[in-house]
Formats: C-alpha cells, sequence, structure tokens
C-alpha cells in the first residue's frame, strides 16, 4: 500500500498552497502554550517613535501617524489596539488580545497604509518601535524578546528560501549540498528553539526544523518529534511528519507502532483526533483496510471534535471503500486542451498518472516542478499523463505553460475547484495523483510530494506484472 500525505486542512478542504508558516495555525497557545495552558487574554505594551525625513517634509510636525495592531480575517484587518503619534512623533499604548501570537502591524497615515509587517504579542512582552519615513522594503524592526527571538526565526528561513532558490538556478548542485543545506538549516531552527525557550518563534522553530527534516532525515524527524510536549498545542503539527518519516525507515508496520505509542498518556482533544486521523492513513499504508475503516468510523463517532473532522472521516471513509488500490478507478469524460475528449477509455492498455495541480502558488508551482520524477515516468509507450489544472483563468494557466515543455496531455477544468471530477476522485489536498493500471484499477493515491516514493515503487511492481 502507498504512503501517502494526510489530506487535512481545517480551514479548506481543498488547499492549493501551504507555507513555511502554516504551523502558526497550530499555535492557538499562551506564553505557556507547552505545558497546555491559555489565558483568556493578553495583555503587552507598546511604544515608539515615528517621524519624517527632512527630505519629505521640513516641518517637524511628526503627528497622525496610526499605528493598528490587528488579525487578518477575510482579507481585511480587525483591529484590536490602535494609537496616534503626537507631535514629536512618540506613541504607546496597551495591547489586549485574545492570545500570545504573531499580528498584523500597520502603520498608516492620512487614510493611507504607509507599512504592513507583522509582530508578536505576548504577555509582558514590552515592545519599542522606532522608525523614519520613508520606510522601504525593511522588515519593521520591533524591540522585544518575543520579536527577537522571531526575526532570527525569519532570517533562518530566508536564507535557507535563498539558498534553495540559487541551488535550484545553478543546476549544479548535488544531493550533498542539499543535504548540508537542510543539516545546517534545521540545527539552527532547533538551537532556537532551545535558546529562546517559551517563545512563539521557539514553537515555531521546533516545528519546521522537523517539518524539513522529513525525507531527509527521517528518524532524527522521529527522534526530534518525540521530544516535544505531546499536549502541546504544536504537536499536532508534527504527527503527520513523524508518520511518514517513521514509515519510510521503519515500515509500515512500525508507523502504526509510533502512532499507538504517541497515544500513551496524550489528553489534549485536538491532538488526539489529528493522531486518529493519522492512525487510519498508518493501516492504510500497511494493508489493512478494514482496520483503517474502523478507526475511520471511530474517528468519526468518537473523537470528532467539529464538522470539519466528521467531514475528513467520510472522505477517508470513501478513499477506502472506493478509491483503494485494485478498485476500478471512477469514469470521466474530459475536454483536454487541443479539444480532443479523453477518458479512461482512451488510454486502456496504458498505465496512467491522473494529476490534479492547480499554478498560481508559488508552493504550488514549484512542488509541481521539482517532482519531475512523476512526468518521467510518462516517457514510454505504455505510459499516460492527464493532468487537471483547477485554475479556471486561461491567462494563468498559459503563463504556467508558456515556455514550458510539460509531458502528457492537459485539461484545464472550466470549473476550477468545483468541478465534479474532484469529488468524484476525493481531491482534497494539492497536488494529487492517481497512479492506475491498463486495466483501469486503482494502483495508488499520492498527495503531495511525499508519495514519491511509494509511487516509483508501486509504478516498478505495476508494471512488471502487468
Amino acid at each position: 500500500m502507498p504512503a501517502n500525505q494526510n489530506p487535512f486542512n481545517l480551514a479548506s478542504l481543498r488547499v492549493a498552497a501551504l507555507s513555511f508558516l502554516f504551523a502558526v495555525a497550530f499555535l492557538s497557545c499562551s506564553s505557556n502554550a507547552d505545558a497546555g495552558q491559555t489565558l483568556d487574554q493578553v495583555t503587552s505594551y507598546i511604544d515608539g517613535q515615528i517621524t519624517l525625513s527632512t527630505e519629505v517634509d521640513s516641518v517637524a510636525d511628526f503627528s497622525g501617524f496610526e499605528v493598528l495592531i490587528g488579525k487578518v480575517v477575510e482579507n481585511t484587518i480587525d483591529t484590536l489596539a490602535h494609537t496616534e503619534t503626537d507631535a514629536a512623533g512618540f506613541f504607546a499604548m496597551n495591547v489586549t488580545v485574545p492570545k500570545s501570537d504573531v499580528y498584523s502591524l500597520v502603520i498608516a497615515r492620512d487614510g493611507a497604509v504607509l507599512k504592513v509587517d507583522e509582530m508578536v504579542v505576548a504577555q509582558d512582552d514590552s515592545a519599542s518601535i522606532k522608525m523614519k519615513f520613508p520606510f522601504g522594503n525593511r522588515p519593521v524592526l520591533v524591540r522585544s524578546h518575543e520579536n527577537a527571538a522571531l526575526l532570527g526565526y525569519k532570517n533562518t528561513m530566508t536564507l535557507y528560501d535563498q539558498d534553495l532558490k540559487k541551488y535550484a538556478l545553478s543546476g549544479t548542485a548535488t544531493n550533498e549540498d542539499y543535504d548540508n543545506l537542510v543539516a545546517q538549516t534545521t540545527q539552527m531552527l532547533w538551537n532556537l528553539r532551545e535558546t529562546n525557550t517559551g517563545t512563539i518563534a521557539a514553537r515555531l522553530a521546533s516545528v519546521q526544523s522537523i517539518l524539513l527534516l522529513e525525507g531527509w532525515n527521517d528518524s532524527l524527524a522521529v527522534a526530534r518529534t518525540k521530544l516535544v510536549d505531546k499536549d502541546s498545542d504544536i504537536f499536532g503539527a508534527l504527527i503527520g511528519t513523524a508518520r511518514r518519516a517513521e514509515l519510510r525507515y521503519g515500515g509500515s508496520e512500525s508507523s502504526i507502532e509510533l502512532m499507538n505509542a504517541l497515544r500513551e498518556g496524550m489528553t489534549n482533544e485536538d491532538n488526539l483526533v489529528i493522531l486518529q486521523s493519522e492512525l487510519v492513513l498508518a493501516l492504510r499504508d500497511a494493508g489493512k483496510s478494514e482496520e483503517a475503516l474502523e478507526a475511520a468510523r471511530m474517528l468519526k463517532m468518537e473523537y470528532a471534535t467539529d464538522t470539519t473532522w466528521i467531514e475528513w472521516a467520510d472522505k477517508a471513509i470513501y478513499d477506502l471503500e472506493i478509491l483503494g488500490p485494485g478498485m476500478p478507478a471512477p469514469g470521466f469524460n474530459a475536454i483536454d486542451v487541443d479539444g480532443v475528449v479523453v477518458n479512461l477509455d482512451v488510454f486502456k492498455g496504458k498505465h496512467i498518472v491522473l494529476e490534479f495541480y492547480a499554478p498560481g502558488s508559488r508552493f504550488e508551482e514549484d512542488l509541481f516542478f521539482r517532482n519531475q520524477a512523476y512526468r518521467a515516468s510518462g516517457d514510454t509507450p505504455a505510459f499516460e499523463i492527464l493532468s487537471f489544472s483547477l485554475q479556471p483563468d486561461s491567462l494563468l494557466n498559459s503563463a504556467f505553460f508558456d515556455g514550458r515543455d510539460i509531458p502528457g496531455r492537459h485539461v484545464f477544468l472550466p470549473d476550477g475547484g468545483d468541478a465534479a471530477i474532484l469529488d468524484v476522485y476525493n481531491v482534497i489536498v494539492l497536488p494529487t495523483r492517481f497512479l492506475i493500471d491498463p486495466e483501469s484499477n486503482i494502483v495508488g493515491k499520492y498527495v503531495l510530494g511525499n508519495g514519491l516514493r511509494a509511487f516509483q515503487e508501486a509504478q516498478s511492481r505495476s508494471m512488471t506484472t502487468n
């Protein structure tokens, strides 16, 4: 049974992009979140001075700069704290927020937004800002213990991203180069966790140091996961990574054992429901479909804390009952970019990769081209690739393909994320791929880039036996 990524996302059932900071979603934490405690409110204090360059305005009146702290809600900022500068540019305010977290920081004047950045607001973590307009592209330097730690985290991830791009563009980078980059970055992040204990950045660094190790040093990823408090709010972000890592180097039975071991002593209900979902996938990966179904039904009946998890369980059950290995691939009819009808009958007698993706986000584009092995498999007469773009904007699709020779046949779904085929194939996270054998039976389902090795192994077995 192939190894899959858990298609889990609490915000949306169809996801076209992730980011390195997605772990923030799991940080519903207080200043003592690692102990599993939360505060009803968090109070902090911020002051500073905002001035104008004499080249902009020679009159030394720096009043009217607005300083806002808030949270982005549906593309607008919900203001939680607000003040204005005096004539000398000084400001000060108490800030009360629901929890310690990363919040939006907005500087405006005369109705015009001049700067948007972010800062940590944490209990008793007083912060200070000193700025001169024009602000330029530099990030706002927020002086406080929490924000200094956050800046260290951001700088580490920025350097990693820059080096990753440099290696990708050079065309000469070796596996050792990537190994060294991951090893260095994850160690820096782990050190940040230890030197800034209790900060938001330390928790982000803990999560990121483990997420980056997946597929590079799986044994270390699992070992570090075991060092994180199982009842902390960040632990839920790590369970899936630990399962997949254990699956790769220890095997499917070992991943089941790990999930059961992590459950021992765990009391955090949110983490328990995530763990149960990962157990469903671990059992499925081990070929234990009936046990996986039972675990999914138990998730729905006993563990589900909201409708989102009930929906997840229903989709997991659908996968197990309808889209499992050896089951007939659901039929479909579509029109490719050349105006030709494509369906399963067109590919009868060949292996097919059905690929669902959505050009438009940097993450999606990077991942799509990083996994060339999927498409390279289509270089034989007995193999075809059929890609479905969920991007309904024809201009964005055209821009994505401009100057690129992407093998296979391509369908642009005019209904985008509402296309019926997505429900039929239970596509939740992008990219998702299916390997289908010459008899139109499903070999496996592969989500994101983490099923690559399982895909290659399944492809090899299927090509040999068919």
